[in-house]
């Protein structure tokens, strides 16, 4: 496998094998045919609409939504229940989604009010970010962490939010949307998964990257050895915001490794770092494929402090 190289421009990723994301999220940078949308006007705009401008919801036309209302209730769920709460216990759900091209701001505002009307009224919810594809402005990811792994089944069936949400996007959405069901096996600390209440901060363009990762049978428990050991060491940059490392629920030699990078200089000095280099070294011995890269851009949350661990010694 490579990583690396040049930079993001440079990288050389081999497509994943049975098992990893939709092949159509992964498409290279290289080979795009994307149209050249600014994904940063995009976000920027649903900034505005969803909490600058204090949207209507459309299933409620005289309450607004507002970042403070919303900080306020999550902070309520954290604190009355964060300190039972078990992060071996939570699921980590990701919803992909491609839509008709024209319709990725229509759908990437009602995703972002889907999110913001599930974490003000399902406590099940500890959080739920919007991503965008950065080779893809049609491609999306919804991520849903759940504080129990029961409450992803129970959502679909029960949730009048969600109900919501697909009749709006469903016309959007081309062909079938596609999920995977993770366990977070880091940061191990429940409250690096939730919100914090307090979230009064800039706005910041993130480069997300979602790495999966096949590895050999019998190789799974090496693997989070090392990956965790290179989580731990990289949270500790400033330019690192997150480095969650995922199992899949029906295939334990699936991992996905979700990183969040404050700017690219962030992301080179995080690749050319001692403690990853040891890491990418390390690899190859334990690899049953190569490993599959996807960048994102977050369209929510905006705000640092939602995307970075409470505590760094996650």
């Amino acid at each position: 496998f490579i990583l690396g190289g040049d930079g993001v421009g440079a990288e050389r990723v081999a497509r994943a094998q049975a098992g990893l994301h939709p092949s159509s999220l992964l498409t290279q940078k290289a080979h795009s045919t994307a149209p050249a949308t600014s994904t940063r006007a995009l976000r920027l705009r649903r900034a505005m609409r969803c909490f600058g401008g204090a949207p209507l919801s459309p299933h409620a036309p005289n309450r607004r939504r507002s970042r403070t209302s919303f900080a306020a209730t999550e902070g309520s769920h954290e604190s009355k229940s964060q300190a039972s709460l078990n992060v071996n216990d939570f699921t980590v759900k990701h919803v992909f989604a491609v839509v008709k091209r024209g319709s990725e701001e229509s759908f990437a505002e009602a995703s972002v009010m889907n999110a913001v009307d599930s974490i003000n009224d399902e406590p099940s919810l500890a959080r739920f970010d919007v991503l965008q594809s950065h080779s893809n402005p049609s491609q999306f990811i919804l991520v849903q962490v759940f504080k129990d792994r029961s409450s992803p089944y129970n959502r679909e069936e029960s949730s009048q939010i969600h109900a919501r949400w697909l009749k709006r996007a469903d016309s959007m959405i081309v062909g079938n949307m596609e999920t995977l069901q993770m366990t977070p096996k880091f940061p191990l600390k429940a409250s690096s998964w939730m919100y914090p209440e307090d979230d009064d901060d800039d706005e910041t363009e993130l480069l997300c990257r979602h790495l999966s990762i096949r590895v050999d049978e019998n190789a799974e428990k090496e693997f989070l050895e090392l990956t965790i050991l290179n989580a731990r060491n990289s949270i500790m940059s400033d330019g690192v915001a997150r480095f969650d490392v995922l199992q899949h629920d029906d295939d334990p030699q699936q991992f996905m490794v979700v990183q969040a990078f404050k700017d690219e200089e962030a992301q080179k000095a995080h690749e050319n770092s001692e403690h990853n280099q040891r890491w990418l070294a390390n690899l190859p011995e334990l690899l049953a494929a190569n490993i599959a890269v996807a960048e994102f851009s977050n369209i929510f949350p905006l705000e640092l402090k939602r995307w970075e661990y409470q505590s760094k010694l996650s």
